[in-house]
């Protein structure tokens, strides 16, 4: 998602670094947190580039290191380090349950992490293959996984198999949504598939009108209502991705948007600095989150009421209700 939001972020830091050597330094700009969200930091300064919790239990990534929170995010500690180094970032993050999860490697190596006990102890997967972009839990035991082909793992996220190749070719950012272990949407190479058969094959929607994109995001809350992200605006569907309208467009740099619908009433999106929240279905948008010098990147609620945010200079920002 995150390798080109990662380039677009350092080069827009030290453009900032520069002008500040030519003016006075401004006053700092305060956060502005609504109602139920705080700001936790997590003992790192890398980018948390995903976040994902089951109950109080979720994982966090800070470039090639997974941090875990076993009481809401309210506190951090590191459990794994890629021994490949640096360069490899760990771009994203599944969860099957409170034990089991799995965390995918872009950015130079085609990796795949997992856990069956909660972050005690990892198994390491060096996968033949390019690097992976998404990972989606549908139980604690089946995994799918997606790099231009898709793959799915049975033993939680320890081994994997190909199941199928896209068609055409190309590097953008590839993302996966299910609302069921069998019914499920990929963006790949530019292109918008389903499969209604757990993957095994997938169907190219087409005439859909959504626009290419570097990095984005699905988020589809039932087998016909979903939500697509490019950088620049968010799109809505009602009849299972055959036709979308625009619920969104941002007027900030460009930036990844990450959704999460908690209901198909209630969702939010990130947007650069910013928090965003609707109550009807996208139709509106009101700013819950504005941060001064933190942009955000992932969302994940559990549930209405729970929820949190990764944030670069190692933020977490969590919301009770």
């Amino acid at each position: 998602m995150k390798q080109a939001l990662f380039a677009i972020i350092c080069a827009v830091l030290i453009f900032s670094c520069k002008k500040n050597h030519d003016v006075n330094t401004p006053a700092t700009t305060p956060d502005t947190l609504g109602t139920g969200w705080t700001k936790i930091e997590t003992g790192t300064t890398d980018f948390i580039t995903d976040v994902f919790f089951t109950g109080s239990t979720g994982f966090c990534i800070a470039g090639n290191t997974i941090l875990k929170s076993a009481n809401g995010g309210d506190s951090w500690q590191k459990v794994f380090q890629s021994a490949v180094g640096s360069a490899t970032r760990i771009e994203n993050i599944g969860m099957g349950n409170a034990d089991v999860a799995g965390f995918v490697c872009g950015s130079g190596g085609s990796y795949i992490y997992s856990t069956k006990n909660g972050g005690a102890s990892f198994d390491s997967t060096k996968m033949a293959e390019n690097d992976f972009f998404d990972i989606f839990y549908v139980s604690p035991q089946a995994a799918y996984a997606v790099n231009g082909k898709f793959w799915k793992s049975t033993d939680g996220g320890k081994t994997w198999n190909s199941i199928y190749t896209f068609p055409g070719s190309g590097s953008s950012w590839q993302t996966l949504s299910f609302v069921n272990d069998q019914v499920g949407y990929a963006r790949v190479h530019n292109t918008l598939f389903k499969t209604v058969n757990g993957g095994v094959n997938w169907t190219p929607i087409t005439n859909h009108g959504l626009p290419d994109t570097q990095f984005g995001t699905l988020f589809f809350i039932d087998q016909n209502t979903g939500f697509y992200s490019n950088e620049k605006i968010i799109k809505k569907t009602t009849d299972g991705g055959a036709n979308w309208s625009t619920v969104y467009t941002s007027t900030l740099s460009n930036t990844y948007h990450d959704i999460h619908f908690v209901s198909p009433q209630i969702g939010y999106i990130t947007d650069n600095k910013l928090i965003l929240k609707t109550t009807d279905g996208g139709a509106t948008w009101t700013k819950e989150v504005a941060m001064a010098n933190s942009r955000i990147v992932e969302l994940h609620f559990t549930d209405p009421n729970h929820g949190w945010a990764g944030a670069d200079h190692g933020i977490i920002l969590k919301f009770v209700n």
